[in-house]
């Protein structure tokens, strides 16, 4: 039960991106086929504790959009971010999660159900610290296959951000 936490977590909290924070990048696209298709308009961010020494970067739908409940990708990697391929044994957690208005439910988990491809970082922009964190913003892309948890097909994710 525990190694599912995060994903859990996930999904309970996937809408709760907002677009304002510090540390986001509008014009993030979230693209799904298979079971689920359509691409949505999301908010990117990518922060880091200072006495964690990882970062995490999450990709969600915002506003989320019709039909949706949630719609999330995120992923932790060591360190600060730099501009290359993080492969998939390289990544701390990854989760992806979507739910539908019609109670279909998708996941992924490191480790767990479903797949992940490499992150691809194209550019990093430091943004500054507050306190103890660190935001910045990210360029790349992040693919995930996710498994139907309750009959249905798998759902392809691929966030450009």
């Amino acid at each position: 039960m525990t190694r599912n936490a995060p994903l859990l977590a996930l999904l309970l909290l996937a809408g709760a991106c907002d677009s304002s924070s510090s540390g986001t990048a509008d014009g993030a696209l979230l693209t799904l086929s298979g079971d689920v298709t359509g691409d949505f308009a999301a908010t990117a961010t990518s922060t880091q504790l200072d006495d964690s020494r990882k970062t995490s970067v999450t990709v969600a739908a915002t506003p989320m959009p019709s039909g949706f409940r949630a719609l999330t990708i995120s992923v932790e990697i060591e360190g600060a971010p730099t501009a290359r391929d993080y492969s998939v044994s390289e990544l701390k957690e990854a989760n992806a999660a979507i739910t539908t208005s019609a109670s279909k439910m998708y996941a992924a988990s490191l480790g767990g159900v479903g797949t992940f491809s490499a992150l691809h970082v194209t550019s990093v922009v430091a943004l500054g610290s507050s306190g103890t964190v660190t935001t910045y913003t990210l360029h790349g892309t992040l693919d995930a296959t996710l498994a139907p948890l309750a009959g249905g097909s798998s759902v392809t994710l691929v966030a450009t951000f």
